[in-house]
Order: structure tokens, then C-alpha cells, then sequence
């Protein structure tokens, strides 16, 4: 059964194109929503970090040393301070259905 917070969310994104999850998950167990995006590609989750970014630097420690590494398989992602960060597979109404991680700029 849906919340009403979760029914208004679906409605507010019903007439939208499709959004995609990008998440931000540290193997142990952490993980917070970057953002979704329209854009299942590098160039997609490129400009999602950078629109997030200061908060990336804040919530995952990542220096001013750490190397990013990008990767296409099997998803596209990239890899920083033992973070991972990319996609999920799963839609923003997936998400809102199945419930939502917190938010990483909050």
C-alpha cells in the first residue's frame, strides 16, 4: 500500500519523461541518492555529480588526492575513496514505490 507522500510524489512526476536512479553506495552498507537524471549514459552521471558535488565532497570524505575512476560494465559508474557512484537500474517511480534512499544534499 502507497503513502500518501508517495502517491503525490508519483503524480507530481506523471507527465514527465522517464528519470533514472543514481546513487552513491560504500561496500559497507551506506548509500544516498545523488540525484535522477534523463540521461542513462557518462556524460549523464558526469554532470549529476558535478550539480551535487560540494555535497559529494562533504558526505564521502573524498580528498582533494582521490582519483575518480570511470567504468562502462556493467553499468556505467565510477569509483572514488570506496565509493561507488552510478546507476542503479531502477526509475524514479520505482523508487518512490519501493522507497527512496536519503537524499545526499539534505
Amino acid at each position: 500500500m502507497l503513502t500518501t507522500e508517495q502517491i503525490a510524489k508519483l503524480e507530481r512526476c506523471r507527465n514527465y519523461a522517464t528519470r533514472y536512479e543514481i546513487t552513491a553506495r560504500h561496500p559497507d552498507g551506506r548509500a544516498f541518492l545523488v540525484c535522477y537524471t534523463p540521461r542513462v549514459s557518462r556524460p549523464g552521471l558526469l554532470k549529476a555529480i558535478q550539480h551535487v558535488g560540494r555535497h559529494i565532497l562533504e558526505k564521502l570524505t573524498v580528498g582533494e588526492n582521490d582519483v575518480m575512476t570511470w567504468h562502462t560494465k556493467p553499468h556505467v559508474h565510477c569509483r572514488t575513496s570506496g565509493w561507488e557512484i552510478g546507476f542503479t537500474g531502477r526509475t524514479q517511480r520505482d523508487a518512490i514505490m519501493s522507497g527512496e534512499m536519503p537524499f545526499i544534499a539534505a
